[in-house]
């Protein structure tokens, strides 16, 4: 599905952004908590933007329930747990328990992952 390969480039993006303003701009600004929030946000970002894109693929040959559920905990885990985590370093924005929401719906997506292996074709 695009929408997977779509939201892949994006987070790339986004995560190679923030990644590189954690380490050049914003060293100097941030204490190193906020630092390390960064650099986790960021880390989880591209590993999952890659992930999607594995999804993007997969979801081209077999199209199924099983991946696109995958790819919808992984686009919202993505957003609330790396989203979270800027807001809160960036902004001072307590986001409560929507960091552990989205690493929650991250874990999901590697569940729906999994279970596509085995997955009927439809």
């Amino acid at each position: 599905m695009r929408i997977w390969l779509a939201l892949a480039a994006l987070n790339g993006l986004v995560a190679v952004a923030f990644g590189s303003a954690g380490s050049h701009i914003l060293s100097g600004q941030l204490d190193a908590a906020d630092l390390a929030r960064v650099r986790l946000a960021a880390d989880y970002q591209l590993f999952h933007a890659l992930v999607l894109l594995g999804v993007a693929a997969l979801a081209e040959r077999r199209g199924n329930l099983r991946l696109f559920l995958a790819g919808l905990c992984f686009a919202l885990g993505i957003a609330g747990f790396s989203g979270g985590l800027y807001a809160r370093a960036l902004a001072g924005i307590a986001v409560g328990p929507v960091v552990p929401i989205g690493g929650s719906l991250l874990l999901l997506g590697w569940f729906w992952l999994f279970t596509a292996a085995f997955g009927n074709r439809r």
